[in-house]
Parts: structure tokens; sequence; C-alpha cells
């Protein structure tokens, strides 16, 4: 997803990281024990697996790798109460075929980020999880959002928004900047409008909560910050991600800015599009990017896939249906896996350079026509291209 970007931790930072992790969210008790997939050069195992375990002093089980074959038999071996979850891991246990280890698990939270809101509810029923924990945050990030209350697909309540550090700003993707007033300043977004999450920098670079130290690379550092934001002599930090809000101001995320695409003069997340087509019968896994075609505006949607069988072109673009004609994704690629990071984020990069392009792509390939996605091959793309045949 990118060339990692080394950022400085204060000690105080990794101290209340530990601290408000195990209090807050495992809510640590006597017996407790957390059970951790995940891998320790990354923040949330280190500083909130590991750090929560110690200032808790709860017994920690690390496995080197994720396994799905594995993870229930390791929670009932070590008899784990906590675990800690990113990305795509729950649609990967979801996946799996029932197993009588999963059965009376004694696992009661599950803390992490990147639970989809398609898979929250059948992964805590399946699996009998009492208390599922996301949250927002970033290792570098000033502050953090948390769900406490468990409301499904958010991640947390903002108290205090109104006159808060955290808050969202009017975002112009397709030009890839805030929206500003007449006065130069950001535009807080309303109810539903979906906009950057921006926080509040104190002045004390240091302090635990509200400081940013920024990368080892001055220049990163600075593209973080914004001075003047909502007026004169504020700064603030750029998450780069766009979220929205309800009207009791509990928070969801949308997608990273650069995932939303353009396509027929719509903005399209392709979180939200990812959410509707995973929930397809016989889809295991899905990527949705916006690729360029020559000779069209905007980006297309190109939704890789992975199936357990055969691809159903029929049922799969009436699956779809659901979703705004303009959201639909107009290209299907079905791939036998998904390449993943170490934490289990799908990486687009590849899909995106490859495009829809026959001769670039191994895989089959679809394309949406009026009542199924048919074959595509490097006949009928070229059609496209020469604007033959339009999309």
């Amino acid at each position: 997803t990118g060339l990692p970007k080394p950022c400085r931790v204060t000690h105080a930072r990794a101290l209340l990281a530990g601290a408000g992790f195990s209090a807050l969210m495992f809510r640590f008790e006597p017996g407790d024990k957390l059970y951790s997939v995940l891998p320790l050069y990354h923040s949330s195992a280190l500083l909130i697996g590991a750090g929560s375990a110690i200032v808790a002093r709860r017994p920690l089980a690390l496995r080197e790798a994720f396994s799905a074959r594995a993870f229930w038999p390791d929670v009932q071996r070590y008899q784990a109460t906590a675990t800690l979850y990113i990305g795509e891991l729950a649609r990967y246990l979801l996946h799996t075929p029932p197993c009588p280890e999963e059965r009376h698990n004694p696992l009661r939270v599950a803390v992490g980020n990147g639970m989809r809101a398609d898979v929250w509810l059948p992964f805590a029923e399946r699996f009998g999880i009492a208390e599922i924990r996301e949250f927002y945050g970033a290792t570098e990030a000033p502050l953090t959002i948390f769900n406490i209350t468990g409301k499904p697909g958010s991640v947390g309540h903002v108290p205090l928004r109104r006159i808060g550090p955290i808050r969202l700003a009017r975002y112009d993707v397709v030009e890839d900047q805030l929206i500003r007033d007449a006065a130069g300043f950001a535009i807080e977004c309303g109810p539903g409008e979906v906009g950057q999450l921006v926080m509040r920098i104190k002045d004390d670079p240091g302090a635990g909560l509200g400081g940013f130290r920024g990368y080892t690379d001055e220049k990163a550092t600075q593209k973080k910050i914004v001075e003047s934001l909502f007026e004169p002599g504020d700064r603030y930090f750029l998450s780069g991600d766009l979220l929205r809000r309800d009207e009791a101001d509990f928070f969801y995320f949308v997608d990273r800015i650069g995932d939303t695409y353009r396509w027929k003069g719509e903005n399209v997340s392709t979180a939200e599009v990812e959410e509707v087509v995973g929930r397809a019968p016989g889809v295991r896994g899905a990527a949705v990017v916006g690729v360029t075609v020559p000779g069209h505006e905007g980006r297309a949607g190109l939704c890789a896939l992975v199936c357990e069988g055969d691809f159903d072109p029929q049922g799969f673009f009436a699956h779809v249906q659901e979703l705004p004609r303009y959201a639909q994704p107009v290209f299907v690629r079905v791939m036998g896996e998904l390449s993943t990071t170490g934490t289990f984020k799908i990486q687009k990069s590849a899909l995106r350079e490859q495009g829809a392009d026959p001769t670039e792509v191994n895989d089959p390939l679809y394309l949406s026509r009026d009542e199924a996605y048919v074959p595509l091959d490097a006949e009928a793309y070229q059609r496209l291209v020469t604007g033959e045949h339009r999309l």
C-alpha cells in the first residue's frame, strides 16, 4: 500500500496506548488472556497488544503468523478471552469451514480496526463473541476514536464534537484538496456528509495525547500538517482518510483518500462497494479499484474477486443491482487469491496498474452488460478503446 514512513513515538504515547486500551477496550480482569496473530513490527500488535498485556499484567499468547485453520484451536489451547484484529482477519475466519473448537470458545472481546459492517454481525454471531470494539487511529495520529458501545460499523463516538479537536472537513476528491469558503477556511461537514478527518495538534509535540512528533522525514511531516484551517493560527493533522458521521456523532470510515474514484460524474467509495460485493453468494474475497480506460473520462470500477467454486456472472450482476448504477463494477476480474500486506491490507496498486486490459491480465475478465457480466477478451476491449462500444 506504499512505502512505510518511520514515525517518532514518544515514551508517553507508548504508555498511554497500553494503559488506555487495556482499561477502556480490553477491560482486562483477573484470568484474562490475550491472543495475537499480528506482526510485532505493527503498532497495533506492539503498542496496543503487547503494551496492554504488560500494563495490565495479563498473559499474551503470540503466533508467528496468522492461520485461519489454527486460530480456534489456539484460542482453546490458551483459553484466550481476548484477541486483536486488523483488516480482513475477521473475513478470513468467516470463510473457514465450521470446526469443533469454535463452539463454546472462551473469547469474549475482539479489539481492532478495519472490521467492515457486512462482517461485523455475522462474525459476532457465528463465534459467539459478546463484544467487538472497533477504533480509528494511526501510529502517528494525535488522537484516537473508540467504539466502546459496540455500534456495528462505527469507529466510535466523538464526544463534544462541536468544541472538540476531532472534525470532518469537506473534501474534493477530484481536485484532491480541502474545500474552503470565501475567507479561505475549511468547511465542516454536516451529518451524512463525507469529509477528511482532521485532528487539532497541541503545541507540545511530546504530549501523549494531541501531540504530533512527525516522521523521520521532515518533508513527510509537513505534508500532514495544515495551519489556519478553521481559524487563524490553528494547526491540524491531516488523516488522509474520508469519514462521515451521523446525527448522534458516531463516526464511520468511508475510504482512504486516493481509493475513492470518480465515474459518470459521481464519487465512488471502493470500501462501500466492497462491503456490498463481499456479501454476494460464493464470494470469498473482494477488492475494488478505479481503472482508466482509454477514450473514457474518469475511472471505471474494477472488482477483483476470489470465489468459492465457479464465478456466477448472472448471479453477481443481480446482486450488485442494490448499488447505484454508477457504483456497480464495470469490470470483474476473477483471481485465485488477493495479495495482502503482513497486516492483511489488500495490495491494490497492481490491480490499478494492470487495469482491465486482457493483454496485461492473465485472469478471467468480465464486462458489465445489460443483464449479466460477459467475458471480456482483447478484441472486445479494443472496441471499447476505439469507441466502437461505449461503457
